[in-house]
């Protein structure tokens, strides 16, 4: 009887783990987008969600801006460029860098990225 309540208490320990780790990284996630929540609020109210407006309208901001904002968009231009990589690679590789060159040459060609490139690029909803 001993190894079945060890096994059990293995399986549930695994799944607090599991759990305790998902929830970390729930709110990890969920931290960005709070950080730009005044300068959206000041200057992006009416701005819908998806298809990069938001990132353009901060960006038309950016000397306004908050350095914890900037900091966050920055960690995601990041993620952004690691989730794009081989598309960026692959389909933008003959484009020059600066200027959203780049990030206008993966929104030119979105039907070819990967789901988490396009989630990453503020393309779709990350909850999709």
């Amino acid at each position: 009887m001993k190894p079945m309540r060890t096994k059990i208490q293995m399986v549930l320990i695994a799944v607090a783990v599991f759990s305790l780790g998902f929830l970390i990284g729930t709110c990890a996630s969920a931290q960005s987008p709070g950080a730009c929540a005044n300068e959206i609020a000041q200057f992006c109210p009416s701005v819908s969600v998806g298809g990069g407006a938001l990132k353009q309208c901060l960006e038309k901001h950016d000397n306004e801006l908050s350095g914890w904002c900037k900091s966050s968009i920055k960690g995601a231009r990041a993620e952004a460029e690691e989730a794009c990589h081989d598309e960026i690679i692959l389909l933008c590789g003959d484009t020059q860098a600066g200027g959203g060159r780049v990030s206008q040459c993966l929104k030119d060609k979105e039907s070819w990225l990967s789901f988490e490139c396009k989630v990453k690029m503020g393309l779709l909803p990350a909850n999709r």
